[in-house]
């Protein structure tokens, strides 16, 4: 029931706007390492992952050191995370099931033109994040088909902004979920499902991003979706 996996992935990200010369700015790219170690055990119905990553960001925006281009950006930053990740997915029970990670960062600035910046954490970026979620399908009965959710997400504190001595409080909010597999119905609606989700569904207030100690931006409030899926 071991399986030992690794992967290599790059990417890229467009980046809006343009240089002191009128140049614009090219996509910021990205490098990922990922090694690790799945799990299965023959006596329950279970899949645990360990894994441990390695992520470089080049094309980071910093701002122009020409003292004659203030308010403009060059690409000369770059930033490193580094981190380790668990996940379990779990059957409790017939219809029943866990699912749970956890995720520790350890993100650097790397280079910078920023005095200070190289070697300093980078902001935005927490420490670690974990989830939790329970979620149930009716598998007989007059509920066949029905199923709910209800999960936590944990995001732990982080530095506001790149060599900052102010750090964004810790936050937990509830997600929630039902489905219904319209295909329980009838024959003729088989693959069609519909779900409505909530995010945040205590509504709860907090800081997503604060660049400075004066400016910043609250995370989303509770957000409800109404979905219809059909697969063919």
């Amino acid at each position: 029931g071991i399986a030992p996996y690794t992967s290599y992935a790059t990417s890229f990200e467009r980046i809006c706007g343009a240089d002191a010369g009128g140049s614009a700015f090219d996509p910021s790219n990205g490098e990922q390492f990922e090694i690790g170690v799945k799990y299965e055990p023959k006596n329950f119905n279970a899949l645990f992952t360990l894994s441990a990553f390695h992520l470089t960001q080049e094309n980071v925006l910093t701002p122009d050191p020409d003292p004659a281009n203030a308010g403009f950006s060059v690409q000369t930053g770059e930033v490193e995370i580094r981190g380790i990740e668990m996940e379990s997915k779990v059957a409790l029970t017939e219809g029943l099931s866990l699912v749970g990670g956890v995720t520790w960062f350890d993100c650097e600035v790397t280079r910078s033109n920023i005095g200070g910046e190289e070697g300093e954490p980078k902001g935005a970026v927490p420490d670690h994040m974990a989830s939790l979620w329970l979620d149930y399908t009716f598998r007989h009965g007059f509920a066949e088909g029905f199923g709910a959710g209800v999960g936590v997400r944990y995001i732990g504190s982080r530095y506001g902004a790149n060599a900052a001595g102010f750090r964004i409080p810790s936050v937990g909010v509830i997600d929630a979920a039902i489905r219904y597999d319209l295909g329980k119905l009838t024959s003729s609606l088989q693959g069609a499902s519909v779900s409505l989700t909530a995010s945040n569904l205590g509504d709860d207030t907090y800081v997503a991003k604060a660049e400075t100690l004066t400016s910043a931006n609250y995370g989303p409030g509770r957000v409800v979706s109404l979905n219809l899926n059909y697969n063919w």
